[in-house]
């Protein structure tokens, strides 16, 4: 066991970069997670650690389970704010739902803020336009604004209603 002082919930120390590599860890650990067959299902800042290495632990299996790739659930585990549609709208999920999880973590720390709010329903994801939101985000970060543009293609990927095509870009969003 291994003491992880930091909570990555508050990640306001980090700067825009660390929060890209931040992100890119949580990606690649969720990848490994579903290549040996686990859903962790409950992902979320809480329940991701900055260990003494500066690496970053995915913690609380409590909600996680065994699953091939293409076998689907229907139980409606995780934390509000951080459901995806198909939990919301009480559908067959399959592993793809964790990117889902990213796609909101990553919107959190880039904008501070819940893209749906805190308790999201349904109605609210579907009003919220992701596409038109980031695209109208002109802001200039200075010497980060390679790290936010990842983050936004990486937002896009992840918060996409598709569940087929979501996450799909983001070996080769990290990767480049």
């Amino acid at each position: 066991m291994e003491y992880c002082p930091i909570n990555s919930k508050a990640p306001n120390h980090l700067n825009l970069e660390k929060k890209y590599f931040f992100i890119k860890q949580v990606i690649r650990g969720v990848q490994f997670l579903h290549n040996i067959g686990i859903i962790h299902r409950d992902l979320k800042p809480t329940n991701i650690l900055l260990g003494n290495d500066n690496n970053f632990k995915i913690i609380d299996f409590g909600f996680s389970d065994l699953i091939s790739p293409f076998e689907k659930l229907n139980d409606s585990l995780g934390s509000f704010g951080f459901f995806p549609p198909e939990i919301l709208n009480k559908k067959e999920y399959n592993i793809k739902i964790e990117y889902w999880n990213i796609g909101i973590m990553t919107f959190l720390y880039l904008y501070h803020y819940f893209p749906f709010g805190e308790c999201s329903h349904y109605n609210d994801i579907m009003l919220f336009d992701v596409n038109k939101f980031i695209n109208d985000d002109n802001k200039n970060y200075g010497e980060y604004n390679y790290y936010v543009n990842k983050m936004k293609q990486i937002i896009l990927s992840c918060l996409n209603l598709n569940i087929i095509d979501r996450g799909c870009k983001l070996n080769q969003i990290i990767n480049d």
